[in-house]
């Protein structure tokens, strides 16, 4: 009788590490999935060219729409829907101005997952949902249209 408690011991140990072996498999085989498929839009600006939206991540950006927000002024302007950004892609976005004091682009990854970046004051921020604000679709101009 003695010898049964170490081997049940020994056999729970077992089925814990294995349980918790496949809980971290699922996870991180998840977390893989994401970031291999993750775009990441930023705000570049060049004082010859002025500014321009570049995809630093790892996929595409999809149905990315961008706006811009001046000094002095509460609301959003200019909601532009952009083509799909591939990864390392970058599109100018002259239409912003020079200074703009605010810059948010709303974006999804192919698993249309929600994204936003923003930049505020020259400090960027990307959050891994739709932070943007709601257009209806008659308030957003093609990219086209806009140059």
């Amino acid at each position: 009788m003695a010898k049964s408690k170490p081997e049940i011991v020994i056999s729970v140990v077992a089925l814990t590490l294995s349980v918790i072996a496949t809980i971290s498999s699922i996870y991180f085989s998840n977390v893989g999935l994401k970031t291999n498929v993750l775009p990441t839009l930023v705000f570049v600006y060049e004082s010859q060219k002025g500014w321009s939206i570049n995809n630093v991540g790892n996929g595409p950006a999809l149905n990315v729409v961008v706006a811009h927000k001046n000094h002095g002024e509460d609301n959003w302007r200019a909601p532009t829907r952009l083509y799909p950004l591939p990864e390392g892609e970058t599109v100018r976005i002259e239409w912003v101005g020079r200074n703009p004091e605010k810059l948010i682009a709303s974006y999804t990854d192919v698993h249309n997952r929600n994204y936003t970046s923003l930049t505020d004051k020259d400090l960027t921020t990307i959050n891994d949902k739709d932070t943007s604000p709601h257009w209806d679709e008659p308030e957003i101009q093609r990219i086209w249209e806009r140059q």
